[in-house]
């Protein structure tokens, strides 16, 4: 899972600008990305010592014990698929603006990040 704070995202979003068809589109992306670090849990799941699940929901107070699960609308978990498409996207868009802005520093920033973060390899990086 990749780590990236709400403050970056911020950051970023500040910084793009939107009558760039191209920035838009990053910043759309990075405010997406952002809704979905600011998701909190809806409910929590409880571990009853007899080893069964079961709803509860409650207050943060309990969410720091053992055997409390937090539960959100969605699942967590990535699909590779989607995550590979959005990979895809964010390079077109860092190669769009690359060729929209030459000087902006925003196009190397998205690339090493993908990098960093394992997303992309050396030779995608090259291209």
């Amino acid at each position: 899972m990749t780590t990236i704070t709400r403050e970056r995202l911020k950051q970023i979003y500040a910084e793009c600008e939107e009558r760039d068809p191209a920035i838009f589109e990053i910043r759309e992306l990075v405010r997406i990305a952002l809704a979905s670090l600011e998701s909190e849990p809806v409910a929590y799941i409880f571990k009853h010592p007899a080893g069964e699940l079961f709803w509860s929901l409650t207050d943060e107070s309990n969410k720091g014990q053992n055997d409390v699960m937090p539960v959100y609308t969605a699942p967590p978990a990535r699909d590779n698929k989607q995550t590979d498409e959005l990979v895809m996207w964010v390079k077109r868009l860092a190669h769009s603006l690359r060729n929209a802005r030459p000087n902006s520093k925003l196009h190397d920033a998205a690339m090493d990040y993908l990098s960093r973060k394992g997303l992309i390899s050396v030779e995608d990086v090259l291209r």
